[in-house]
């Protein structure tokens, strides 16, 4: 293979490579600027920001610059804002921008009985980074063919970014035959994963639970 060949071969790479290799500027605002550093002088930062998926050259003065990094992030590591080049993910999401409203299906198993359920979450406290939250939930649906299931829980989500660790607790109310009698109150407790993106409309989960059994679940946030 020619040398001239080689080299265009590798300089195609590293400039691939460059290109999804982003820069940081975050600014007196607390914004986190997704951008492209062109050059630096002693009073100005010249760079390129992405909106509406042209990059535009703009330029900021120190003053209004808390920090800048070359090279910060990939371009996989984080969601950017298209209209405004800011830096969107789990540490830096605003609280008032994650959707706290979830419907979704689930389905269980437990020694040859299965269970379908419709549920409704609604997020009631979260902290600063989105590592944990709380929220309340209301499912229904039925066991078997004839039996009914109705269940209210408080639910716990732990975990960085869209993995989590999910537990919830609360009061099931059954209405099926059974060793208990027809009609029944017990406790509904659960633990599984939840994969669930603060800034995505997805949710899937699977875990164990009781009374339900194994459980499998998908769902929409907004």
């Amino acid at each position: 293979m020619p040398k001239s060949l080689l080299l265009l071969i590798f300089l195609l790479f590293n400039l691939s490579v460059y290109s999804q290799i982003y820069d940081l500027i975050v600014t007196d605002k607390g914004d986190s600027l997704v951008c492209k550093i062109d050059s630096i002088n002693d009073a100005t930062v010249f760079f390129k920001a992405k909106a509406q998926n042209k990059w535009t050259p703009k330029y900021l003065g120190k003053e209004y610059i808390t920090s800048y990094k070359i090279g910060a992030f990939r371009k996989k590591e984080i969601v950017i804002d298209s209209e405004t080049s800011i830096a969107i993910n789990p540490l830096s999401l605003k609280i008032n921008q994650i959707n706290r409203n979830l419907v979704f299906a689930s389905a269980s198993y437990l020694i040859f009985h299965y269970t379908t359920t419709i549920n409704y979450e609604r997020v009631f406290s979260i902290n600063s980074d989105a590592r944990i939250s709380q929220s309340i939930g209301f499912g229904a649906g039925v066991i078997d063919i004839e039996g009914k299931i109705v269940y209210g829980t408080l639910n716990f989500l732990r975990g960085k970014s869209k993995h989590k660790l999910e537990s919830n607790l609360g009061i099931a109310y059954i209405s099926e035959e059974h060793s208990y009698g027809p009609n029944f109150v017990t406790l509904y407790a659960s633990l599984g994963y939840r994969l669930q993106n603060p800034e995505k409309r997805f949710m899937f989960r699977t875990g164990i639970g009781r009374p339900v059994g194994i459980y499998a679940g998908i769902g929409y946030s907004f």
